[in-house]
């Protein structure tokens, strides 16, 4: 493999495995090219025996990427919780383990900051976040150093790009948390809550995305799948709600949602946000003045589309659909941001999890 490929790493429920694939650069075509067993992992299932039916909690391993592009980190959630690490081959794409540390219970979510030298993780069983540090190697070798409790079944965190404050999703608060963060020492500080009401009459924020210009922050809420925008005040990071947007069918709005991941497209312009009962990811024009919403289209995807991931040059989405053990490649339309479906690959368990690594030259961090 060239060092300058762009790689797909799936993570998967049940069988315990990241598999990885080669992306096609022109096509988005996917090849897979090998695999990594986490700790523990089972022996490989016998071909064609059949994938036990999925669920909502699936024990595969939520995965991070660290700004460098060197380390991948994956988050045991079976019983032996742990975050296991692994340096990045940047010629063949391969894992080598390099730590395995032991976290505090089921953590569905990790992040790293933006230097690299901590992770965070948002553990919804024990209701708090907890932050690691990453060792100059890229390891995580010891325990968590701090634990922030009382977060009540928290979903995600995330870092504010200038690396000062930390957004938290916790379905159980009805408003995204905000924490100051000391880039040094890697602690959180004082936690403040953001103003304003959203749409939804039961707030549950569970994950968050930050446009590229800084300006906003979006969150897509657990329950409904509404999806809130919040200007964040460029002095004192403060969020103030400015939009709310419903991507159900009208007729369909009193029912469940159960919204899952949202991420912005690199060039700003759109925003999707994945939802499981119905199947769908939905597809938004963003308003780049008021970073208001506008639906074009929610695009049906396959049964639980739970994470999914768009390339670094905005080309290519691809998404886990847990239920039914499938990941599913599409382009990005560059004028309106519709999806066009190029093909799916059966995973070796339900997919919980991707994340594209672009194997070209090291950034600096």
């Amino acid at each position: 493999m060239s060092h300058d490929r762009l790689l797909l790493y799936v993570s998967c429920g049940t069988s315990l495995e990241i598999v990885h694939f080669e992306v096609d650069r022109k096509t988005g075509k996917l090849a897979r090219c090998g695999a990594t067993r986490l700790p523990g992992a089972p022996p490989p299932a016998d071909p064609g025996t059949a994938s036990p039916p999925a669920s909502l909690r699936s024990n595969g391993a939520p995965l991070a990427i660290g700004p460098g592009r060197d380390a991948l980190y994956a988050a045991m959630r079976d019983p032996r919780f742990s975050v296991v690490s692994y340096r990045i081959d940047r010629q063949t794409g391969d894992l080598l383990q390099i730590g395995q540390a032991p976290i505090t219970d089921l953590t569905p979510y990790i992040a790293t900051d933006r230097t690299g030298r901590f992770l965070l993780g948002a553990d919804y069983q024990s209701n708090q976040v907890w932050i690691s540090r990453i060792e100059p190697d890229g390891a995580v070798t010891q325990l968590p150093m701090q634990q922030v409790e009382g977060l009540v079944t928290v979903h995600s965190v995330m870092l504010h790009p200038d690396n000062r404050l930390a957004f938290v999703g916790a379905t159980g608060v009805s408003q995204v948390q905000i924490f100051a963060f000391d880039p040094e020492s890697g602690h959180l500080g004082a936690r403040g809550a953001v103003s304003g009401t959203s749409l939804d009459p039961d707030p549950t924020p569970r994950h968050l995305a930050i446009s590229p210009d800084q300006r906003f922050l979006y969150c897509v809420n657990e329950t409904s799948g509404i999806i809130d925008t919040f200007a964040i005040d460029a002095e004192s990071g403060g969020l103030t709600l400015v939009h709310s947007l419903d991507p159900r069918p009208a007729e369909s709005r009193h029912q469940p949602g159960l919204g899952a991941d949202i991420h912005a497209s690199p060039n700003g312009r759109f925003l999707y946000c994945s939802e499981r009962i119905r199947g769908t990811i939905a597809i938004c024009a963003i308003d780049p003045d008021s970073g208001h919403l506008s639906l074009v289209e929610a695009v049906t995807i396959g049964s639980m589309p739970r994470s999914f991931a768009i390339d670094p040059a905005g080309r290519f989405l691809v998404a886990a659909a847990q239920g039914d053990g499938a990941i599913h490649g599409f382009a990005i339309n560059d004028s309106d941001g519709r999806l066009v479906h190029l093909e799916t690959h059966h995973a070796s368990g339900p997919p919980i999890w991707v994340e594209f690594v672009d194997l070209g030259a090291a950034r600096s961090v």
